[in-house]
């Protein structure tokens, strides 16, 4: 069980370290975003969020659910950054400022996957003791 406390946290363990520092999941919604952030879709596009919805260069984003989730998969929102300081809406969409979230999402796979995947990266047989 995850402690509460780290709730909305992507955790990695990397040489005995537990990162937290990067905040991930459910714990970023609509009502968090302040105009002039720069949204980046699922397909690689950038939109800036202004008066309450995404707009790019040619579009603008009108189904955004609370949880940055589109009904259109590739809309769906996977990062958002501060608004950089440009002078022009394609300067911001082009070169976005900090990065402040990020949308994580677990991938599931199965035993064979993982022995797959670890075979190759250990150049051997592995067997996975339960």
């Amino acid at each position: 069980m995850i402690p509460k406390e780290f709730w909305g946290y992507f955790v990695t363990a990397e040489k005995g370290k537990v990162d937290i520092s990067s905040k991930v999941w459910g714990n970023f919604t609509k009502s968090d975003l302040k105009e002039g952030m720069i949204l980046e879709l699922r397909d690689g596009t950038r939109m800036m969020w202004l008066f309450g919805m995404a707009r790019g260069t040619t579009e603008t984003l009108f189904s955004l659910n609370n949880d940055l989730t589109c009904e259109v998969d590739e809309y769906t929102i996977m990062k958002v950054y501060e608004r950089g300081d440009y002078t022009s809406f394609q300067g911001m969409l082009d070169n976005p400022g900090k990065l402040i979230w990020e949308r994580r999402e677990l991938r599931f796979v199965t035993k064979n996957e993982v022995i797959r995947i670890l075979e190759k990266h250990y150049g051997c047989k592995v067997e996975i003791i339960e």
